[in-house]
């Protein structure tokens, strides 16, 4: 199949599921993975192999899935968003506040 043909398709029924209020997540997801798995049974060759789609679609899934996870960065995000609930439930943030308003009270602008 096309690959612009396919893409447009996608994106149409993308938008489709998200109008009916599907989560954004759960529909992009899945166009992705059909997507996929439509490229792979599609050879440029003509005709459609649902077999030969099996094993390449789901390496690539779970590949691409455990890169993910496994980035650094990404690791690094709930440890931020715990520091500042840390700072938050101790008040240590309120007290930052203060002290720079009267720091820097006289400071313009």
């Amino acid at each position: 199949m096309d690959p612009l043909l396919l893409g447009g398709l996608a994106f149409a029924i993308a938008m489709a599921l998200i109008a009916l209020r599907l989560p954004i997540g759960y529909a992009l997801g899945g166009i992705s993975v059909v997507a996929t798995f439509i490229m792979y049974a599609s050879p440029a060759t003509g005709g459609f192999d649902m077999e030969r789609a099996i094993r390449p679609t789901l390496s690539l899934i779970a590949n691409n899935s455990f890169s993910f996870i496994h980035s650094y960065e990404l690791s690094l995000v709930p440890l931020y968003i715990l520091l500042g609930a840390l700072a938050y439930r101790t008040g240590i943030t309120t007290d930052i506040y203060q002290a720079m308003r009267v720091w820097l009270a006289k400071a313009p602008g």
